[in-house]
């Protein structure tokens, strides 16, 4: 993988089983490591979130408290 990215082997470790948040942002020749991580909970992190898992989920919640207003 790291020919196909054309990244060293310890620029690729550094994103190899990592947390979201972390990673590689490669520009031309330049690859720069990157971490982002922001805490759970905060509106920033809602606006930036791709889990699509925890997306799903909070729209579940949304609807449910909804669903209990008279």
């Amino acid at each position: 993988m790291a020919e196909v990215i054309e990244v060293s082997d310890a620029q690729l470790r550094f994103v190899t089983n990592t947390m979201s948040g972390i990673g590689l942002i490669k520009c031309g020749n330049d690859v720069i490591p990157f971490d982002n991580i922001i805490e759970n909970g905060l509106e920033l992190y809602n606006l930036f979130n791709t889990d699509i898992h925890e997306k799903v989920s909070q729209t579940d919640l949304a609807i449910t408290a909804e669903e209990c207003i008279p």
